[in-house]
């Protein structure tokens, strides 16, 4: 990261002989992907649920992001909205991301 901090996507597309909008796709990724993980890693340990609750909970960065297909993305949102408890986490978690 240190390497392509504060560069120009110009300068770093010509270092690593890639076009600029191919680098600005895999920084934007990247962000996207940190973003995600660290959501992810302020989510409380879930070792005690199952099922559908453990599924939810495994992917709550990765729905706030909005990096599950759409199936999936879809099978999160109808689950946060039966249950409260997976809902409180999430927004939890949520609300922590927001700050990045």
């Amino acid at each position: 990261m240190a390497a392509t901090e504060g560069r120009q996507t110009a300068h770093l597309a010509e270092s690593l002989g890639i076009a600029p909008a191919a680098v600005a796709a895999l920084k934007y990724r990247a962000k996207q992907a940190l973003s995600a993980a660290w959501t992810q890693a302020h989510v409380p340990a879930f070792h005690d649920v199952a099922g559908e609750h453990k599924w939810v909970r495994e992917r709550i960065g990765l729905a706030h992001r909005r990096l599950l297909s759409r199936a999936h993305q879809q099978r999160h949102i109808d689950h946060l909205n039966e249950c409260p408890g997976c809902r409180t986490i999430n927004d939890e978690a949520i609300d922590l991301a927001s700050s990045l």
